[in-house]
């Protein structure tokens, strides 16, 4: 019984295309969290700008709805991140 060599070629091909993967799966995790680090960035300045209207309000009950919407915003968009993160990591 004779044994069939695989040719060098053919396994040098494969370690190419399995490298090619693994550079593909780096540069998604890279754009992934570019595209988190933006998120947070967007959202922080989203509700910086919420709260920063709300302070100039005299109204106390405007201050205060605006205050727990932008602390639960902040909450809501860390989770998020902070799931998103793990995922891709």
């Amino acid at each position: 019984m004779t044994a069939t060599k695989t040719p060098p070629n053919v396994n040098e091909a494969a370690e190419q295309v399995a490298q090619s993967g693994e550079r593909f799966v780096e540069a998604g995790k890279r754009a992934g969290n570019l595209y988190l680090d933006s998120y947070d960035k967007l959202v922080e300045g989203v509700t910086s700008f919420q709260q920063k209207l709300a302070e100039q309000s005299q109204n106390e009950a405007v201050k205060s709805v605006v205050a727990t919407q932008v602390d639960m915003t902040r909450q809501l968009a860390s989770a998020y991140t902070s799931a998103a993160r793990e995922l891709i990591a």
